[in-house]
């Protein structure tokens, strides 16, 4: 799919927020790099036009970097953020936003082992995550017992890749509220509370739930997202 943004186009139009999403869609199967080319460019050449240049950086964030984004995509979101520090246009609030998303981005990325942690399991047991990660493909998801989204996010996983390991840890609630919910998990998932408290330590940026980290057989994450329809998509290929 071409993109449907140019370069030119963002030195001598009036981009609209369509084109500039019909871009992101163009770009969005391409590979990393060929990706980070095509943002660069056109976000440099919008230096000469800094409405274009401000409202690009907003919509990336709005459809990129928001977790209730259909087209969140933390990958695709990295070189904006970075256009935005590099930017004489923007300002040290801006920059600093910026690069404080950038590292909750290179937290637990694809291709590192996740930050291990404690967890109780529903037998009182405690163990960690390095305990069951490595051995298979598991689905490490951090929820909240009254998300309703959570339990919507569950039974769509569960329908669509029944077979997968699923190691669903619990965080912002109770041991009490935990234990009293834990019963309904899909059948066969492993239920967990957060003994850590991943989130004060900083292990785990959690900006909505469920947020979903896939690990491969060799315990390293292949997907981080917050949206079931790329834990789906990666699945349907090879999980």
């Amino acid at each position: 799919m071409a993109c449907a943004l140019s370069p030119a186009d963002a030195t001598t139009d009036s981009v609209t927020e369509q084109a500039f999403v019909a871009f992101l869609d163009g770009i969005a199967d391409m590979p990393q790099a060929q990706a980070v080319q095509a943002v660069d460019s056109v976000m440099q050449a919008a230096q000469a036009r800094p409405g274009n240049f401000y409202n690009m950086a907003y919509w990336a964030d709005a459809h990129l970097y928001e977790p209730a984004s259909d087209r969140a995509d933390e990958r695709l979101y990295e070189p904006f953020a970075r256009a935005v520090i590099a930017s004489a246009l923007t300002g040290l609030g801006e920059k600093a936003a910026a690069e404080w998303k950038l590292g909750a981005i290179a937290l637990n990325a694809p291709g590192e082992r996740p930050c291990d942690f404690s967890f109780r399991l529903a037998d009182g047991t405690v163990a960690r995550l390095g305990d069951i990660a490595g051995a298979e493909p598991v689905l490490l998801f951090f929820y909240d017992p009254d998300c309703h989204h959570c339990r919507v996010v569950m039974r769509e996983i569960k329908d669509s890749i029944g077979g997968l390991k699923v190691l669903a840890v619990c965080v912002d609630s109770t041991q009490e509220r935990w234990l009293e919910t834990s019963g309904g998990l899909p059948q066969g998932w492993i239920s967990a509370y957060d003994l850590t408290d991943v989130q004060a330590e900083d292990l785990y940026i959690i900006r909505a739930l469920p947020a979903m980290y896939l690990l491969d057989g060799e315990g390293k994450v292949k997907l981080k997202t917050y949206n079931p329809k790329q834990l789906l998509n990666e699945c349907a290929t090879d999980c």
